[in-house]
């Protein structure tokens, strides 16, 4: 116990250093300040603003200011703030108010659809009354003085609030819908688009102004911020499991299961007969269960061509077939007599299961066609119709059989050959790149604290989380998830502390980390 003591004693003077080791999650989020703000003051001329003024306002003033309006204005960049490619998962607006009369007043925030201004206009004193506006300030009346002006004075934006929250004391208030999460997006979409919202308050009765801090204020932590959380499109490059080519004969009796290539389109020799590849990839065991598909692409590295400008398709099978160990001669054109479990142009697996119509079984309307020239190197296929099978494949594994390739059926000599999975070069081996967002591998830790996988949590398994958080030892197994035994979504030395509390002192037992944060822990 000694030993253990000084052990945990110097990894919490390692804390005190910054040591710790924190495990990224896959989500990311992003705290992005108001690039822009202002307040609309009602009045007839629209001559009032509050460009660089410490805050902004909403609501109704009281009857001896005369019972007007106020509104907020303010604006984020948000496509500027968020890598591109990413996918928006939640969202949500933080607005300091600083100071009220008021009792509660509902607050809403609704997109803005015209761009306002920001100009040097600073109200004195409390700012309620505004300042005199300069160019290019927004004002009641002027999306931007001194044009354009509003459609309507008060501001143009949507009827519906993307999102309200009632608004008493002074606090730090955070708004957070699906219409706020829907207008990240929109804007992450369409950046031309993204003229921030209008912040309006209860206007049906006076004295229910609300005063929030800019992004001018003194204080830095009181600015308007909003908080996005993305996580990245998990890519995943998946070499081909199964291919084969179906010669055309009368038999079944050719193929090249093990062969370095496979072919497409129709021959110049052996009366002139077809060539159909066969192609198929394990999608299951590569991308998460449940995942959504963004895109998926085929590439194959053309290794020879008879011809020219041929269109070259990939339909969905609708049949398993097989590779067995036929393997051609010399350039491979003429395939290799069948072996059991071969793919035939009779056959979906020889010698005993035939298609359903001889020469394959597939989907007539292709998934994803490219015209194919001459020149040898890798040529790639892409389209919604090879994300939507991609999708179905991952969802019904048992109707992943994977794609039937054709060429040019019509002419004679439209032959080409593509390079197989067996090829002695990676490089050249058919390749099935899919883009993917969510979904959850199984979750392989049987118990978060049994570092070592020895069947029991003890003084050894908080030596190993010691030596992995503070000497960069190894990993706990299966993966640095099973060390989390807070679950605090991160590895630090508050899991050490936890794990001596609970084998010395009778402590909390460690937390399951599958149940509790699956999507932290993927243990890939």
């Amino acid at each position: 116990m000694k030993g253990i003591s000084r052990l945990i004693t110097i990894s919490l003077s390692a804390v005190l250093l910054g040591s710790g080791i924190a495990v990224a999650k896959p989500h990311t989020t992003v705290h992005i300040g108001a690039i822009k703000d202002n307040t609309l003051y009602e009045d007839t001329f629209g001559n009032l603003s509050n460009g660089s003024g410490e805050h902004l306002f909403s609501g109704r003033v009281n009857l001896a200011g005369g019972g007007l309006i106020r509104r907020g204005l303010v604006a984020f960049d948000v496509a500027g703030s968020i890598p591109s490619g990413v996918i928006i998962t939640d969202a949500a607006l933080t607005l300091y108010m600083t100071r009220t009369s008021a009792p509660v007043s509902s607050t809403g925030i609704h997109r803005l659809l015209r761009d306002f201004g920001e100009g040097p206009s600073d109200a004195l004193g409390q700012e309620g009354s505004g300042a005199v506006a300069v160019s290019p300030d927004a004002t009641w009346l002027h999306a931007s003085t001194p044009a354009p002006f509003w459609s309507t004075p008060g501001g143009d934006f949507t009827a519906t609030p993307s999102a309200s929250l009632p608004v008493a004391g002074v606090a730090a208030y955070v708004w957070n819908s699906a219409g706020l999460l829907s207008d990240i997006q929109f804007w992450f979409d369409r950046p031309d688009s993204n003229f921030g919202w209008i912040v309006i308050g209860d206007e049906s009765i006076t004295r229910t102004t609300k005063r929030f801090a800019s992004r001018e204020n003194f204080f830095s932590s009181r600015r308007p911020f909003l908080s996005v959380t993305y996580r990245r499109p998990d890519t995943v490059k998946i070499v081909a499991e199964l291919d084969n080519t179906l010669y055309e004969d009368s038999t079944g009796a050719l193929s090249n299961g093990l062969g370095d290539h496979l072919f497409v389109g129709r021959t110049s020799q052996l009366s002139n007969s077809l060539r159909r590849g066969l192609l198929r990839f394990d999608i299951a065991s590569e991308v998460r269960p449940g995942a959504t598909i963004l895109e998926a692409s085929v590439s194959m590295y053309q290794s020879k061509s008879a011809s020219e400008l041929e269109t070259v398709t990939l339909h969905r099978t609708t049949a398993f077939w097989g590779e067995g160990t036929s393997d051609a001669i010399g350039a491979e054109g003429i395939g290799a007599a069948s072996t059991p479990g071969d793919a035939t142009w009779m056959h979906s697996q020889f010698p005993g299961i035939f298609w359903i119509a001889v020469g394959g079984d597939f989907i007539a309307a292709p998934t994803a066609s490219l015209e194919v020239d001459s020149s040898l190197g890798v040529h790639t296929w892409q389209s919604t119709g090879l994300a939507a099978d991609v999708q179905n494949m991952l969802d019904s594994p048992f109707d992943a059989s994977g794609w039937m390739i054709r060429g040019n059926e019509d002419s004679a000599g439209t032959a080409k050959r593509f390079d197989s999975h067996d090829h002695d070069s990676a490089s050249h081996h058919p390749l099935l790149i899919v883009i993917s967002v969510g979904g959850q591998f199984p979750c392989p830790i049987v118990r978060t604290g049994d570092i070592d996988q020895n069947g029991f949590i003890g003084s050894g398994d908080i030596i190993g989380l010691v030596e992995y958080v503070f000497r960069s030892g190894p990993a706990p197994l299966p993966c640095a998830g099973n060390g989390d035994v807070n679950c605090s979504a991160r590895v630090t030395s508050s899991d050490i502390i936890y794990m001596v509390n609970f084998v010395f002192k009778g402590g909390p037992a460690p937390c399951d980390v599958c149940s509790l944060i699956p999507e932290t822990w993927t243990c890939e």
